[in-house]
This record gives C-alpha cells, structure tokens and sequence, in this order.
C-alpha cells in the first residue's frame, strides 16, 4: 500500500514537472533603470499591455523600472545570465560588443529625429540589431530619448572656442571622449545619476543631454547656457539574450515581436513630443539662456569635430557612415539606375532580337515620375530650392527668413491644391468604372502618382513650415544647402537617460 502510495505521489510530481511547460506562460522580466513616467518607462509598460493581449496566457511580462532589478552597471550582465529577458540600454552602452554601434555617437552624423529615423528603418539600421549575435545579445527595436544639446555655466556658448578647457561629463564612450578632446575640452566620464551635483558644485563646467533629461533632471537650473546644436542623438536598443530569443516558439515570437514594434512607436512619438514640450518648459523657466546658433556658428562645430570621424572610421566602417548620410541619395540613385537599366534592355531587345517590351516605356516613366518627387521633396528638405537662388542670398537674414515662410506657405497651398484635385479626378474615375475596366493599368498608375507625390511634398512643406515656427532655420535660409553640399563634400574618404 505505502509503496502503491508512493508511486502514485512519483507520478504526480513527474507530471507536474512535464506538463504544465506548455499551459504556464512564459515570464519575461523587462528591466530597465528609468522612472515610469518616461518614454522607456511607458514603453516598456505599453509592450507588457500589447503581448499580454496578444499572447493571452502565453507570456506574463513583469516591468522592473527604476533599477528595482538591476542598475546600468549589471543589467547587460544579468542579460547575458539569464536573470532578466529584456533591458533598455543607451546605444552607447554597446560599443564594447560591436564598435559599428559607435555610428550613433558621431557627432552631426544626422540633422535630427527623423534622419535617425530613416536610417534606423533602413538595412543598415536593421543589421545593426544582429551585428551583436556571436556576443548573446539580440536587438528588437530602437526607442528614442533625443537629439543632444550643449549646456555649460558660461555666458557665451556660440562657437567651439567658447568650451576650451572647460570639464564636460559624458557618457562612458570612446567616440564622446574623443568629440571633446577635438573641442579642447576635458571630457569626464561620469553616472548620470552624479550629474547634478557635480555641475551644482562645479566638478564639471557642462554636459550634453536631450531637452527632456536637462528639464526632469534639472540641469537647467545649475547652467547658465543651453546651446541648441542637435550634435547628436542619444537612443537605446530594447535587446534580449539570443539564446532564449531563438528559444521561443515561433508564434510567441511573432506576437513578441508585433508588440514591440507598436509599443516603438507609441516610445518614440512620446518621448519627441516630450523632447518639445520639456524646451519650451525650459524656456519659460527663464533660469538658463538657450542660445540659438547661426549656419555659420553650426558650421564651426561640425569642422571643429571632423577629427571625430576620421578617428573611428575604420572602427564603424565608411559604408554604415554612408548609408546614415546618403540615405534619400540611395533611392535616387536607385531609380536613376533602375531607368537606365530598363531603357538599355529595351534597346538591345529592339535593335538585336527585333522584340520589344510593351511595358518598358511605361515603367521608365512611372520611375522618372518617382524620380522628379523624391528629388524635388529632398531638395525641400535641404532648401536647394531656396539656397541656390542669387537673390535670396542678398537679402538681410530678417528678409530672407520671410521669403522662405513665404514661399513655403505657397508651396504648401498649391500642393495640397493639386493633391486634392488629383484625387478627386482619380475618385471620379473609379466611381464612373472607368479606371480599372478601359485604362490599362500602365496608365492609371501614373495618374496616381500625381496626388501621391503632391501629398509628399505637401508633407514636406508643412514640416519646413513647424520648423520655423519654433524657431529653426529647416535648412532653408541664404546659403545653407551650400554649406550642407560642402560639407558633405568635405567629409572623410552611458549612462546618459
């Protein structure tokens, strides 16, 4: 009976162990070091809420903020060991695993969010999330906190002079080291939870942060000036540990996956939103200056950190570098090179083998239609509509800003116009049941690319439009396009949260 007894007892307890893999849900401990009102902190609490729905009583995610876990010193440790799933770091935290991730720190590598951005959802930003595989680590997504800007107890903050000699705290990175020993610097590695203090009592002169860390931190109330140069971008990577990621089912990956790209974007829009809020919040605050700075002051900083990117170039690699800057290029180029190929397939076929491609000639024209919207919503991005024009370049800084909102709003205006009529006719056509039945689709495409490329520029024009509103020069005023074309031309060959 007692022997009876004990098996049966055996059993249970194997069962209990075998069984219940299947119906208990998988735990994922996301860790990360911020508090939970911030962008990461909502975003790591907007993903718990999108895979518990997603993948109902499949995986139970429990969010640590705060360092309630593990703080920056031993959250990557822990990661690698197991004891938590997901954790938040800044990218600059990375480049001890892969240096191509020091690509983020150049400085001036992008103009601002929506550069980083695009690169971020290109190929090359993609890679970057497996470049670190062999290491145990995988990346899932990019959150952003910001672009950079430059603060210090000076009264004067315009020019790379202004910061020689002065202390400036940084994050733990190689890259930020050596963009302020290229200023003349001393740059001094610090946490970011002694930041204050230390600029309170001097131990540092400055700091570099997002306008969201300078406001909840405080640093604006210990710092005399604040100069807004966008240098840089500080982002974290949400990364997990590749072995329990491969280790998944695949439709708990799935679900894992399509939760984070939501809760990516809801981080990201609330911490640019926040970034523009918490500056105006500074401003009103009235305890430190923000000192806006001209095409030629910012010109002064990216020569005087040039040194920068020659330094790590061979450690990030030219093509990443390229793919960040030459991201709008590359898809003109592409198109450029896709027309060329398609015309010279139809002239071999034509002249050789006596064939001809019905539908080459219109394919080449829907490309150069593409081609002509690109190029013209690039060059509104860069103002080479604007910047090449004699005129405006003669005109005092106060004249030609008005120009610029001038034409703006009139690009804007006949843009949407057309946008707006192109659909309509488009509407019309398929209401009526001409569209699809008697124009062959070669010729209907077209016609949609007129709203379409329209709406784009339409987009652009707005944005110029909010740029200026808050006080930025959208790269549109005198020569500034020629400034950007030479530099481009010019170019080589962390605690921070």
């Amino acid at each position: 009976m007692f022997a009876r007894s004990m098996l049966a007892a055996a059993l249970v307890a194997t069962l209990a162990f075998a069984l219940p893999a299947g119906a208990q849900p998988i735990v994922i401990k996301f860790s990360h070091v911020v508090a939970e009102h911030t962008p990461k902190g909502q975003g790591a609490l907007k993903f718990k809420e999108l895979a518990e729905k997603k993948l109902p009583g499949k995986v139970q995610v429990q969010v640590f903020p705060s360092s309630q876990l593990f703080g920056d010193a031993k959250e990557m440790e822990a990661l690698l060991l197991g004891d938590v799933q997901l954790i938040a770091p800044s990218l600059s935290k990375f480049d001890r695993y892969t240096k191509k991730i020091q690509l983020f720190d150049l400085p001036f590598l992008f103009d601002d969010v929506d550069a980083v951005d695009r690169f971020q959802a290109s190929a090359k930003g993609q890679e970057l999330l497996t470049s670190m595989k062999n290491r145990g680590l995988v990346g899932l997504a990019y959150w952003h906190n910001g672009m950079k800007q430059l603060s210090t107890n000076r009264d004067k903050l315009e020019r790379p002079e202004d910061v020689k000699g002065l202390k400036f705290r940084i994050q733990a990175s190689d890259v930020l080291e050596a963009q302020f020993r290229a200023l003349g610097a001393n740059p001094q590695k610090m946490a970011f939870s002694e930041v204050y203090q230390a600029l309170q009592t001097g131990v540092v002169d400055g700091q570099e942060n997002t306008w969201s860390n300078i406001y909840s931190q405080k640093f604006h109330e210990v710092q005399k000036t604040i100069a807004e140069t966008n240098h840089g971008v500080i982002d974290y990577m949400v990364v997990t540990n590749a072995k329990w990621w491969d280790g998944l089912p695949a439709d708990v990956r799935k679900g894992l996956s399509e939760a984070m790209a939501e809760a990516t974007a809801y981080a990201n829009k609330m911490a640019n939103d926040l970034n523009q809020a918490d500056r105006q919040r500074i401003a009103d605050a009235g305890k430190a200056r923000i000192q806006k700075l001209t095409k030629d002051d910012v010109a002064a900083w990216r020569k005087a950190m040039e040194p920068v990117w020659k330094k790590f170039e061979g450690d990030i690699g030219r093509d990443l570098i390229d793919a960040a800057l030459h991201l709008e290029e590359g898809l003109v180029a592409f198109l450029m090179a896709a027309m060329t190929l398609v015309t010279f397939m139809q002239v071999v076929a034509r002249y050789v083998f006596n064939y001809s491609f019905v539908w080459a000639l219109e394919l080449t024209g829907v490309m150069f239609a593409w081609l002509i919207f690109v190029g013209m919503s690039y060059g509104v991005r860069v103002g080479a509509h604007i910047g090449v024009d004699v005129l405006v370049k003669s005109l005092g800084r106060g004249a030609r800003r008005a120009v610029v909102v001038a034409a703006a709003l009139l690009c804007l205006a006949y843009a949407l116009i057309v946008t707006w009529g192109g659909y309509q006719y488009v509407r019309k056509m398929y209401d009526v049941g001409i569209l699809m039945q008697d124009i062959p689709i070669q010729q209907w495409i077209p016609r949609i690319i007129l709203p379409l490329g329209f709406a784009m520029l339409a987009f652009r024009f707005a944005e110029v439009l909010v740029r200026l509103a808050r006080g930025g020069e959208a790269h549109l005023v005198g020569d500034e396009a020629e400034d950007a074309l030479k530099l481009r031309q010019d170019e080589p060959g962390g605690n921070a949260r």
